[in-house]
């Protein structure tokens, strides 16, 4: 797999076994292609392309960017409606409860509009997803502003979404170096392929080398 930068010669390998890491030495370069790189991400267009044996692939659909890895939300709105679709999907197995508890609701209802002093009605049709909203559920998630944090999310981002790749910016400003490792090998004994974008300075001879792909792109747009 490889994350390729349109029009240019920046073609940076994806291995699976090895975490990628490209450092920028110019900020203004780095802000822009983290602002490309987000705006695919959230559907739009721009110049880096996914790819795996010659096949193209949409960020959007296919790839996690963490822009602040400092702070993550279990609960956004894209993670709750997909697990509110899975649990809908999972009610539907279950019809007899189901619609034991919709003929209760509808109970309930006709004896509120019995009591009420005007004319009303409840909607009659109530489907399986409606039920689930009722619930309210989101993942029990209790900050600890450390590394347990950033792993408790990836794995329900796994569990839901299955990118094929995730993105992270400045990780390494984060997290301390033993942190760093002990979150690379968890991303890789998951076998979750990760680029890191950062602004940190650091050397090639300092990388582990087993776990970490390192590249460095220069003032002039060239890799190092």
């Amino acid at each position: 797999m490889k994350l390729m930068y349109q029009d240019s010669t920046l073609d940076f390998e994806l291995p699976q076994d090895k975490v990628t890491v490209i450092s920028f030495e110019n900020r203004k370069v780095f802000r822009r292609m983290i602002t490309e790189i987000d705006i695919q991400c959230e559907g739009g267009e721009g110049p880096w392309i996914l790819n795996d044996n010659n096949k193209a692939f949409n960020l959007d659909k296919y790839g996690h960017m963490i822009l602040n890895p400092l702070y993550v939300d279990v609960n956004s709105k894209s993670l709750l409606t997909k697990l509110q679709n899975q649990l809908a999907k999972e009610a539907l197995l279950m019809t007899e409860e189901v619609a034991d508890i919709v003929n209760r609701l509808h109970a309930f209802y006709y004896s509120l509009e019995f009591g009420y002093p005007l004319s009303i009605q409840h909607k009659l049709e109530i489907g399986t997803a409606e039920l689930i909203k009722l619930g309210s559920f989101n993942f029990e998630f209790n900050r600890k502003g450390d590394i347990i944090d950033l792993m408790s999310y990836i794995e329900v981002v796994d569990t839901l979404l299955s990118p094929m790749l995730y993105i992270m910016v400045n990780l390494d400003l984060v997290l301390n170096d033993d942190e760093l490792t002990v979150f690379y090998k968890n991303m890789l004994s998951r076998q979750l392929r990760l680029v890191c974008l950062t602004t940190g300075i650091f050397s090639k001879e300092k990388l582990d080398k087993n776990i970490v792909n390192g590249y460095i792109l220069d003032n002039d747009f060239c890799v190092i």
